[in-house]
């Protein structure tokens, strides 16, 4: 620890202690917040041992998931239950199964059955999967040779996250075309995708849930898959903007659970102000 890390590390105690109190958390939630200021100074080879094994423990689990998804698409009876969301706002509850949760929808159509299809793992939504996985191949540089690897791929695929497969398209680009790639692989790869962007588009699954995302909505201004904020929380955020609540955290907890459905930075910003944000 240098005088410049000492300053780091105290800035960023500061920051989580501001966060803390706009979050109005009580004296074992200040210290599980302000203790993470010291995880950007471990040294490179603890981060990576911590990195190295959790990759472990996450693909042995999420391999095993994916074995009971699978056993499910193929209609082998799997012993499971019905279980409440975490978050209690959602409208629908989950199949149980092990290692695997299975989003029960509520409704009938191609949309709910597609949806119903999209590897959640363990996790309450396929996003969490889709980020996990896009993050950790994007630090591996996407080695397939690392077996881990590809059981984070497969995941990754049957999530059918946006997040996912816009991530993994960017990188494959960026790869083919920033490294000392052979000329054949490049026409190789780039012959695949093109491919597989011709099957999804035609494809009614793969064009619902990624390609129909992807379109700019005119009306809303922004593309179609954005769907981080719902109206009523946009309504919100536009209408206690430069308030002290706007800056330093809105303190109404059932207010924030009426915009738990959303997942973005407005959320953040409600949660522990601007200034915490920014910072």
């Amino acid at each position: 620890m240098n005088r410049l890390n000492v300053l780091y590390l105290i800035f960023f105690v500061f920051t989580l202690l501001l966060a803390s109190i706009s979050q109005n958390r009580n004296l074992i939630g200040f210290f599980f917040m302000i203790i993470l200021a010291a995880v950007p100074f471990g040294s490179k080879r603890f981060m990576v041992n911590v990195f190295d094994r959790y990759k472990t423990l996450y693909s042995i689990i999420i391999g095993i998931s994916i074995l009971v998804w699978l056993l499910l698409f193929f209609g082998i009876p799997v012993p499971g239950k019905i279980i409440a969301p975490l978050n209690a706002v959602k409208t629908y509850n989950y199949i149980a199964y092990p290692f695997l949760v299975i989003p029960n929808y509520l409704g009938a159509g191609l949309d709910v059955y597609f949806q119903s299809l999209r590897f959640c793992g363990p996790f309450d939504e396929p996003g969490v999967v889709g980020t996990i996985a896009g993050l950790m191949l994007y630090i591996d540089n996407f080695n397939l040779k690392d077996k881990r690897n590809i059981f984070i791929l497969i995941s990754g695929l049957l999530s059918l996250s946006l997040f996912f497969y816009v991530l993994s398209a960017i990188f494959l680009v960026y790869f083919l075309f920033s490294r000392n790639v052979k000329v054949v692989y490049k026409f190789f790869i780039s012959s695949l995708m093109a491919l597989l962007i011709v099957f999804s588009m035609q494809n009614a699954m793969t064009r619902l849930l990624i390609w129909d995302r992807l379109e700019y909505d005119k009306t809303q201004g922004m593309i179609s898959g954005d769907n981080r904020a719902d109206s009523s929380l946009k309504s919100y955020f536009n209408s206690i903007q430069g308030t002290s609540q706007y800056w330093w955290g809105v303190d109404n907890k059932r207010q924030l659970a009426n915009f738990s459905d959303s997942a973005g930075y407005r959320n953040a910003i409600l949660s522990n102000g601007a200034v915490v944000c920014i910072m």
